[in-house]
């Protein structure tokens, strides 16, 4: 199984976890984590609890790769190429 975390979490249960790229083997999923159903939502099959456990797991064993999350601003907005003409340039 795979958890990635996109972005630095700033308060609560989550605030001890990294931005980053979880990888947990099978074995630790069979013997930590039971409570699997026919759903494929992660977040309403594995308790928070469990999925804190894991990720935890994967940065103790060597099983994590850090992704750094750095903010830029206005990085997440859109151009309307209706109202920007001929000024609105995309690299396909």
């Amino acid at each position: 199984m795979i958890i990635v975390c996109m972005k630095q979490p700033a308060k609560g249960v989550w605030s001890g976890i990294r931005p980053g790229v979880s990888v947990l083997p099978l074995s630790y999923l069979q013997q930590n984590i039971t409570q699997f159903k026919s759903n494929n939502k992660t977040d309403s099959v594995i308790p928070k609890e469990a999925t804190i456990a894991a990720i935890h797991f994967a940065m103790n064993s060597n099983l994590f790769l850090p992704l750094p999350y750095v903010r830029i601003s206005g990085l997440g907005r859109r151009i309307s190429i209706w109202r920007a003409g001929s000024s609105a340039v995309f690299k396909i």
